[in-house]
């Protein structure tokens, strides 16, 4: 299967991350948040105020850890 171009950035991530557990983590996290993307631009899911916000927040900690893996670019 041919990677798609956030999954080759995703990986080359998770391959720069020091820490073998920390990278596969923050690609994980990363995977799942797309994929809750993607359900609320192409999906008939209704997602709550809650399940945004907390999407929101991932998302917050996911850009505090590259800014830690990396700093502030």
């Amino acid at each position: 299967k041919r990677m798609g171009s956030h999954d080759f950035v995703i990986e080359q991530i998770r391959q720069r991350i020091g820490d073998r557990k920390a990278g596969q983590k923050f690609a994980h996290d990363v995977r799942n948040l797309k994929q809750e993307r993607v359900d609320a631009d192409y999906s008939t899911r209704q997602f709550t105020l809650e399940e945004s916000l907390a999407c929101k927040q991932k998302a917050e900690e996911l850009i505090t850890k590259l800014k830690m893996y990396f700093g502030d670019l």
